[in-house]
């Protein structure tokens, strides 16, 4: 039996009207869309105008270290002039060479006290001042080592006495050390010698 007109308005909907409800209760897509699209741009812009920023504030980071260091370096190179003068003023003994040990020791004994009384502790510092007075053959034989040697004072002093005032030297003088005896010899020269001698005891 065929289904009037009317009926069919009354009845149960048909696909296409489901369709059309279906539809009209989804969410409006392209609403979504859009807002995703506003909020990138706002977020690169926000990036865009904390780098500046950011970059001013690193450089002018490095800007304040860079001035410091050279602060420090120009600190530095002012205390190691003034230390240069203060060693020089005072009139250091120099050392020409030669076979007289005790003289050797004398030499590296009153530039030490230099060093101290100036309070002079930079070890490079030390070999500097100390191979400045090196003359004649003693400047010759450090102008011929100063490449092999490492430049600390440690190293300088004992390259210094492997060289100038060796083991068999200090034997040596041990030895008159131990076998002095004043017999006739007055007093004040005796004392002396006695002095000389006595750094060398065992």
């Amino acid at each position: 039996m065929r289904m009037s007109g009317c009926d069919r308005g009354h009845g149960r909907p048909s696909r296409g009207s489901q369709d059309m409800l279906a539809q009209q209760d989804l969410p409006f897509q392209e609403e979504e869309v859009g807002q995703n699209d506003v909020a990138v741009p706002l977020a690169q812009d926000a990036i865009g105008a904390l780098a500046p920023e950011k970059v001013g504030a690193l450089r002018e980071s490095m800007e304040i270290l860079q001035a410091k260091q050279a602060a420090m370096t120009i600190e530095g190179e002012t205390q190691v002039s003034f230390l240069k003068k203060k060693f020089f003023r005072s009139n250091p003994a120099e050392f020409s060479g030669g076979p007289d040990s005790i003289k050797v020791d004398e030499w590296l004994k009153q530039i030490i006290r230099s060093f101290v009384i100036l309070d002079i502790r930079d070890r490079e510092l030390r070999v500097v001042l100390a191979a400045y007075q090196l003359k004649g053959e003693g400047g010759q034989w450090w102008k011929f080592v100063k490449h092999r040697v490492e430049h600390t004072w440690e190293a300088f002093t004992h390259t210094f006495q492997e060289k100038f005032l060796p083991p068999r030297s200090r034997e040596r003088l041990r030895k008159q050390f131990e076998e002095l005896r004043q017999l006739d010899t007055p007093v004040a020269e005796f004392g002396a010698t006695f002095t000389r001698l006595a750094r060398f005891a065992p």
